[in-house]
């Protein structure tokens, strides 16, 4: 008597995603945070009024912190758009890391739009306020916020004065990047004969761009909702020095990054 098999197919269902098992989709970016130690010593009276605002006795140390991006990471983040227009980069959006700035669209300005601005760098008080820096990079300090806690408070009064010497501290923060920024890529210049090859060179190309992307990174654009944020960094900024002889702010020219108020030094 003649026996038929028969064949059966197994299939066998997929896990579903865990930690343990999986696969899942990682994602990876690296930014720095740069921060300067605020050690204060307010009077009795500045006290007793930051008291009467915030039910708390204003603190004697804390950070002041900026995030910084590089060049790297901002070109890779706009690789993850492209390949997924639909969601994009995760590293986006309104309180992510990497700001989709215009700063960094490199295409026409004349794509500059709400949904631009919507993006920009914010100043976050423990999250994230609607009050943008006017520069590429996040910034986060003790600032006493608004009552919807929408922005950061700039009355005018005796406490303005505090608050306004915090955000002069984040354009003295926001200088020092920049200097340290345009450093690394000034020491690693390439050069011929010790002499730095001339910025139309293909050979400099690389850090070339690597220092336009930091001077757009650190040009102001105008600040929302508190146009003053902006002047205050802004001031801080460029007051680090006597600029009356321009001698102090490096930037790219064609002959490497040089000072432009040097002679031979031209944009």
């Amino acid at each position: 008597m003649a026996q038929s098999a028969k064949l059966v197919k197994v299939i066998k269902a997929a896990p579903r995603a865990s930690y343990d098992h999986p696969p899942w989709v990682t994602h990876r970016a690296k930014y720095a945070v740069h921060s300067a130690e605020v050690a204060t010593t307010p009077s009795k009276d500045l006290c007793k009024g930051l008291r009467a605002m915030t039910k708390k006795d204003p603190l004697s140390h804390f950070d002041f912190e900026m995030v910084y991006s590089s060049k790297e990471e901002q070109d890779a983040r706009m690789a993850e758009e492209k390949r997924n227009p639909d969601m994009g980069s995760i590293f986006r959006g309104p309180q992510g890391l990497f700001p989709h700035c215009f700063l960094f669209v490199s295409v026409h300005i004349v794509m500059l739009s709400s949904c631009f601005r919507e993006y920009t760098s914010r100043i976050f008080i423990g999250q994230s306020a609607a009050q943008t820096t006017g520069i590429g990079g996040h910034m986060y300090g003790r600032f006493i916020p608004t009552v919807e806690r929408g922005s950061i408070d700039l009355t005018l009064g005796a406490h303005f004065f505090a608050r306004k010497e915090l955000l002069y501290l984040g354009g003295f923060l926001a200088r020092l990047v920049y200097e340290q920024e345009i450093r690394k890529v000034r020491d690693a210049w390439p050069t011929v004969n010790d002499v730095a090859v001339p910025t139309a060179d293909a050979r400099a190309a690389a850090s070339g761009d690597k220092v336009s992307y930091a001077m757009r990174y650190f040009t102001f654009q105008p600040s929302t909702l508190d146009a003053k944020v902006l002047k205050i960094l802004q001031d801080a900024f460029y007051d680090c020095f006597d600029y009356s002889s321009n001698v102090h702010f490096p930037i790219l020219t064609n002959s490497g990054i040089c000072h432009p108020g040097r002679s031979g030094d031209s944009p």
